[in-house]
């Protein structure tokens, strides 16, 4: 209550932490159960206020590497990961993946690449 007596209520929205369930990933495309875990997985290292963003893009460019075979597979996941961030900021990327048992020395060349998807 305010000095003269009225009620203030003080909203803000909940962060991404907060929800009581892990939100959808934005899917067209089929995913195998084993892509869909690890980008979850990844998603949690990246901080709530940008969570939402890198879910959308890294989910759009996994689909768009899988645009031949129409199912989004565990590798697919991984490069894009890595090749959805700018290339200044792709080291970043490198311990949530080798925390997820991957063996980054595989992909040196996309986190090399001048592309990003």
């Amino acid at each position: 209550m305010d000095p003269e007596g009225h009620t203030l209520i003080v909203w803000r929205p909940l962060s991404e932490d907060e929800y009581d369930h892990i939100p959808a990933l934005p899917k067209e495309l089929t995913w195998s159960a084993e892509a869909e875990e690890l980008l979850q997985a990844l998603l949690k290292s990246v901080p709530s206020l940008f969570r939402a963003l890198a879910r959308w893009r890294v989910s759009k460019n996994a689909e768009h590497l899988a645009e031949a075979t129409r199912v989004v597979q565990r590798e697919q996941v991984i490069r894009s990961f890595i090749l959805s961030s700018a290339k200044v900021t792709r080291y970043r990327n490198r311990q949530p993946l080798i925390d997820q048992g991957i063996d980054v020395s595989r992909y040196e060349s996309d986190f090399e690449s001048e592309d990003r998807l």
